[in-house]
């Protein structure tokens, strides 16, 4: 019971810590704020003293959630750069009515809101995935145009390179997606191609052991009226057999079958001519 009460103690004060965002520390310079040297995952934006704070630094922080955001209208600059936001949150501007410039660059974000893009300058990392889910939201949305895409920059992995958006598209992702179709094109005809050959290979094998192996009546029937037989030992004796292979009356070439038990009498012996 004791150790059961301690796990459970263990359990609440782990399910404690994880669900609650722990303070960040903010170094202020005038109208510019800094969070230097954090280390956290979690940021509860209510526990930040940013008051008639303009510009807002939150760089290298590991964040990758954000909790209650705020109304504020004094904020022109957010640098949530180098963290680890895999999405940013869609109501951010809602908060945010002045910003003007959100740096996200050096996130592994797998997409971002086109609302975000569309309301601020937003700089970001190029990345396939982002690139394709903002130019499918863009050709869904009706305030959207192509000229819009056009004039997007991203930054490149040196975080020194600006790319437009369209150019990098269809220079990188396109070529992704031709490399992928190169390689598995061949790989499919490849694998088609053995197939036929072992269907054709399996087919030949059976049709061989076919003709191989003829049924006994097959051959008795097939035989050549003008075939010669071959020669017999003078000891052999032919006699028509009883059993259904050799009947009697069958309207074929008469066989002859070798009995190799006692010698008949010559009396016994049979022959049937067959009709014309």
């Amino acid at each position: 019971m004791k150790i059961l009460t301690m796990v459970l103690s263990l359990l609440h004060i782990q399910w404690t810590m994880g669900s609650h965002c722990t303070e960040t520390p903010i170094v202020r310079e005038g109208v510019k704020a800094t969070a230097p040297n954090c280390s956290l995952s979690c940021l509860d934006w209510r526990k930040l003293n940013i008051n008639g704070v303009t510009k807002l630094s939150l760089e290298s922080c590991r964040i990758s959630q954000v909790i209650n955001i705020s109304q504020n209208s004094e904020l022109i600059e957010l640098n949530l750069m180098n963290n680890e936001f895999e999405q940013l949150p869609k109501n951010l501007l809602l908060n945010f009515e002045n910003l003007k410039v959100l740096n996200v660059n050096g996130n592994p974000l797998k997409s971002i809101p086109l609302s975000i893009i569309q309301g601020v300058q937003v700089i970001f990392q190029c990345s396939c995935s982002v690139l394709k889910d903002l130019t499918e939201n863009c050709n869904k949305a009706e305030n959207c145009t192509q000229n819009f895409m056009e004039n997007l920059n991203c930054n490149g992995a040196n975080n020194f390179s600006v790319f437009n958006v369209s150019s990098f598209y269809s220079a990188e992702c396109s070529r992704t997606n031709r490399i992928s179709v190169y390689v598995l094109v061949p790989l499919l005809i490849l694998g088609i191609g053995i197939t036929i050959c072992v269907v054709i290979k399996y087919s030949s094998k059976c049709n061989t052991n076919s003709s191989h192996s003829p049924n006994k009546r097959h051959s008795v029937s097939s035989l050549d009226h003008g075939q010669q037989r071959n020669p017999k030992s003078a000891d052999d004796t032919y006699y028509l057999e009883s059993d259904p292979a050799c009947d009697i009356y069958l309207n074929e070439q008469p066989v002859y079958c070798n009995y190799t038990e006692s010698v008949a009498n010559p009396e016994d012996d049979v022959y049937i001519i067959p009709d014309k």
